[in-house]
């Protein structure tokens, strides 16, 4: 005894096995099938009970587009909002969800085409790029470059008074003062 499986109209022979890996690999989309026993004798069994869909996604997504804060930009706010815009993802199954990674850490930022760092950035600069995951589990390409954002959210410190001294008398309609 064997079993026949059909896949999008074409009958393979899967052997006596309960399962069968299809050997050419099937091209992105939604195929059909469903299976049936064939006796020794040569009798076709009647086929499963349905036809089940599978559907082939084995294409990323690509890339996002960076947009805020900008390439180099710097600020004082230590926790900046990064922005992109969506990831294509074609006619696959559509992206889920977006890691940001920032100085090397991979943050999952959910579906939202924004990451807020919640926790205060330290002072300095940070590289960034973001990339999309489709709801089949294809990781797609990494935005085009790393953007950097420079964090000083530290004031300077105040500036010490030279001359003139305090309370200074001059004649002189131009003073020089320093710090």
């Amino acid at each position: 005894a064997r079993y026949d499986i059909e896949i999008n109209g074409n009958v393979i022979d899967a052997g006596n096995s309960l399962t069968y890996t299809y050997a050419g690999g099937m091209v992105d989309g939604t195929s059909n099938w469903r299976v049936r026993g064939v006796d020794n004798a040569g009798n076709l069994g009647t086929w499963s009970t349905g036809t089940w869909a599978v559907t082939i996604d084995a294409t990323a997504p690509l890339a996002p587009t960076l947009v805020a804060p900008v390439d180099t930009a710097v600020t004082n706010d230590a926790t900046p909002t990064f922005t992109w815009l969506a990831a294509s993802d074609g006619t696959g199954s559509g992206v889920v969800r977006y890691d940001i990674e920032i100085n090397g850490n991979v943050i999952d930022a959910g579906n939202s085409l924004t990451y807020t760092y919640a926790g205060g950035m330290v002072d300095g600069t940070s590289n960034w790029r973001v990339r999309g995951i489709d709801d089949a589990g294809n990781i797609g390409a990494w935005s085009t470059g790393t953007w950097a954002v420079t964090i000083d959210a530290t004031a300077p410190l105040a500036p010490t008074l030279v001359s003139p001294v305090d309370t200074a008398l001059t004649n002189d309609n131009t003073p020089l003062f320093t710090w």
